[in-house]
């Protein structure tokens, strides 16, 4: 019995975090300042919508969605991987919001937030190591980056949650 249960926690994780095919990815209307900006890269971040009940989750599909952003907007049906434009130097959140209709118009939001990858892999820079006859180190680091060359990165999925 246990293994039946552990067989199906499994299963139900692992479709939690299917992703959605890359070919047939949605791309964002790009307008405002950003549409002058130049596209580092375009990183692909799956979205499925899923109703909660208790500690399950079941999935919904078809539902109609919007993702926003500063200059950024598109328009998808759920399950759908968008392909999100990161910058060099500043990139926005997104937040995509979902719509659900039972007897009524139920909508659900998730904000999308995207890391500096270049603070979190930051471990080089100038350091100067002083050793003194003690076997004492002193070491000092001085950063040296350029902030208009950071890197971010948006998560690969995100799970937007309906309540029962």
């Amino acid at each position: 019995m246990r293994s039946l249960i552990a067989l199906a926690t499994l299963t139900l994780l692992v479709a939690c975090t299917t992703p959605v095919a890359r070919d047939d990815a949605i791309r964002f209307d790009v307008t405002g300042p950003q549409a002058g900006s130049e596209v580092n890269r375009l990183d692909h971040i799956t979205v499925r919508t899923f109703m909660r009940r208790g500690l399950s989750r079941a999935e919904l599909t078809g539902l109609p969605c919007t993702a926003t952003g500063t200059g950024l907007r598109a328009t998808f049906t759920s399950p759908a991987t968008l392909a999100a434009p990161t910058y060099l130097g500043r990139t926005d959140p997104i937040t995509v919001t979902c719509q659900r209709r039972t007897d009524t118009v139920q909508s659900a939001s998730k904000i999308i937030k995207p890391t500096n990858q270049t603070e979190e892999d930051l471990d080089t820079g100038l350091r100067i190591g002083v050793n003194s006859n003690d076997g004492v180190s002193v070491r000092l680091g001085v950063s040296i980056r350029d902030k208009t060359r950071d890197r971010f990165d948006y998560p690969s999925s995100v799970l937007i949650d309906f309540p029962s």
